[in-house]
């Protein structure tokens, strides 16, 4: 993976081995994660489109999809996050941090146009495609109505704020304006307070930024602690080596985190709580990997080999775009199957095969074009 003279932070679309440049070996595998999540959500919202038109049972063949909840997938991005802002920084030099409006110029440049791009390309197809206006499926409609306050709202990152603006014209934005008032506290209250007090001001911040979002809403504070977790993570991994100075906790690390996964997946948890578990599973894995992050590719265990798969690697590359774009493209394919009638079994097929085909066929080069504009590809 190529590497380039910036360090790029985030879990939208960045290099890992950008983030983590002090580093000797570049951490695909992380990459992979991100790629993995992104599919994750996308075949969620196919589930969701059959549930939601009454072509899914959890009772029928294809019931174990019901374990594929797409909301568990955004604390995984956010925990990222926090890891990938927080690891340049873990020496406490503070040498790489060039003040929060730098930061922020960056986050702007990297993430702001594909976002403007998708925005604008989504709103053409809501006025002129049919079958994601009038003839829209149940969950087709939630992105509508379209008007120019929920517009200004997208186009300010400001729609999480009023609940008829949260999920229209594109529903998984909702998370990206969170995220983008995480960077915020990230840039003005965390890295300020670490800059003071080192690993405990960093903790301090992150509480206090926890605390003032989960008054304004329960979903933000959650994904601001996430992000802080992953901040965490990054200091005991990168900084303190816990792993290294206990070697015992691996083991113990590993239960909790498949346990944690594990029970997200079930039923008996309440959502917020199967989100909290989604984070425990995912900082105690992004923890766990670390370990290899200085090991040569040919030398790494089969279980994490794997998430070198040049596949899932590339899938990482351009998983942002897939998150952008994926829900009008899955909206379109469901409507179109559901108003012309197609049998179920066809119509099944179109949806959570076609759909996620063609959405990352398009979001890749969606990628190419607006994401990383001519920057370098994964090698």
């Amino acid at each position: 993976m190529s590497r380039v003279s910036e360090p790029v932070e985030g879990p939208d679309g960045q290099t890992v081995s950008q983030a983590t440049r002090q580093e000797p070996a570049s951490l695909p595998f992380l990459d992979s994660i991100r790629g993995l999540s992104a599919l994750w959500v996308v075949i969620g919202h196919c589930r969701a489109e059959l549930e939601g038109t009454g072509r899914f049972s959890p009772h029928g063949p294809l019931g174990w999809l019901a374990l594929i909840n797409e909301t568990l997938a955004v604390p995984v991005f956010i925990v990222l996050s926090g890891f990938l802002l927080t690891s340049p920084h873990v020496d406490w030099t503070w040498t790489r941090w060039k003040g929060p409006w730098a930061f922020m110029q960056r986050r702007i440049k990297r993430i702001y146009p594909a976002y403007l791009a998708a925005l604008a390309l989504i709103l053409i197809a809501l006025f002129t495609v049919p079958y994601l206006g009038p003839l829209a499926t149940v969950r087709g409609q939630i992105a509508l109505p379209v008007t120019w306050p929920s517009v200004l709202a997208h186009v300010v990152m400001v729609h999480n704020y009023w609940p008829d603006f949260f999920h229209k014209i594109d529903p998984p934005m909702w998370s990206l304006a969170l995220e983008w008032q995480i960077y915020l506290a990230f840039a003005l209250v965390m890295v300020p307070m670490a800059k003071k007090w080192n690993v405990n001001g960093l903790l301090a911040g992150i509480v206090l930024c926890s605390v003032v979002t989960m008054k304004i809403d329960p979903t933000f504070g959650a994904l601001t602690m996430a992000f802080g977790l992953g901040s965490v993570v990054a200091w005991m991994a990168l900084k303190a080596d816990v792993l290294g100075r206990w070697p015992a906790l691996r083991a113990v690390v590993f239960l909790l985190s498949v346990a944690s996964g594990l029970l997200s997946l079930t039923h008996f948890v309440k959502p917020i709580m199967a989100q909290a578990l989604a984070t425990a599973a995912a900082a105690g894995i992004i923890f766990l990997l670390m370990q290899y992050r200085s090991v040569p590719k040919e030398q790494l265990p089969k279980y994490v080999a794997w998430l070198n798969w040049r596949p899932l690697v590339v899938l990482g590359w351009f998983s942002y775009s897939l998150y952008l774009i994926h829900y009008p493209i899955v909206s379109f394919v469901s409507s179109l199957t559901w108003n012309n009638h197609v049998p179920e079994g066809p119509s099944t097929i179109a949806v959570m095969v076609v759909a996620p085909a063609v959405s990352m066929f398009v979001a890749y080069w969606f990628a190419v074009v607006f994401e990383h504009r001519g920057r370098p590809k994964v090698a």
